[in-house]
């Protein structure tokens, strides 16, 4: 109890135990951290309509007789590139480190200059290490990315996350590449590929397309959607983008309340219905 918990990038509000809505039907990034820890990190995917229990098996960090290990998180910009450490690699994307002497660290990707940096662990350490990556004087340079995105989302290249829309200025190597896009508040994501020649630019504006929502109830009630009050029925339809939504309806005069998980689906018209007079 008590840790952080981030899902697909995205911090969740609280501490664990926490209970996390997610798209159904697809892979998550689930990553637990908590001080004095190793951090946890792995993929799930969740059956519609159903719970699915995560536990996190948080192994302590070890103490030295000269002092605490020392951990880095390592990334590459852009993502892919290989880590290696005093020329043996890496597996993984998170090393811990004695203190007490230099380590050589390396990221090479194919159509990049290696990079390098000396790393000397204090004890305690905790620290993020991005290497960014140059293209290679030798052949064509690479194509520069832009994706923004409305709502906001999450963005992941080829698998590894890059970070939250909008995202500039990516460099990245001619070829195919897979995009995927996840929006963690409307449990809803997009999925494309770019196939990118060198010296390219491409700007990506990527639109979360929108259904409507319909709520109709006897005698009447007051809506709220995801938490937000929206009006009292009657009510037009609402036009909402698509992912999965938390309608409460509440009707005073009783004291009673209807709580209903909908699905909005791009250009069509979802109906939640309630009869507090039965």
């Amino acid at each position: 109890p008590g840790a952080s918990v981030t899902v697909d990038g995205r911090p969740i509000a609280g501490k664990t135990p926490v209970e996390v809505e997610v798209a159904a039907g697809n892979r998550h990034e689930v990553r637990v951290s908590l001080p004095g820890y190793r951090t946890w990190s792995d993929y799930v995917a969740v059956k519609p309509s159903r719970k699915l229990l995560v536990t996190a098996r948080l192994e302590k960090v070890r103490q030295l007789a000269g002092g605490r290990l020392a951990t880095f998180n390592l990334r590459s910009m852009p993502p892919g590139a290989a880590f290696y450490l005093d020329g043996k690699r890496l597996r993984g994307n998170r090393i811990t480190l004695k203190p007490g002497r230099t380590y050589n660290l390396t990221a090479r990707l194919k159509g990049y200059s290696s990079w390098s940096r000396k790393i000397t662990p204090r004890p305690g350490q905790n620290e993020s290490v991005e290497a960014r990556l140059v293209p290679s004087q030798s052949g064509a340079g690479p194509a520069i990315v832009s994706i923004n995105s409305k709502p906001w989302a999450t963005v992941y290249i080829d698998g590894a996350l890059v970070g939250t829309t909008p995202v500039a200025n990516l460099k990245l190597l001619a070829g195919k590449h897979r995009i995927r896009l996840v929006n963690s508040e409307l449990k809803a994501e997009k999925r494309f590929t770019l196939e990118l020649r060198s010296g390219q630019r491409v700007v990506k504006k990527v639109e979360f397309a929108k259904g409507k929502l319909l709520v109709k109830a006897n005698p009447w009630a007051h809506v709220f959607i995801n938490g937000r009050k929206v009006g009292t029925t009657p009510l037009p339809p609402q036009p909402l983008y698509e992912g999965r939504y938390k309608v409460v309806l509440k009707y005073p005069p009783l004291g009673r309340e209807e709580e209903k998980t909908v699905t909005i689906t791009e250009g069509k018209t979802t109906m939640v219905t309630a009869n507090f007079l039965k």
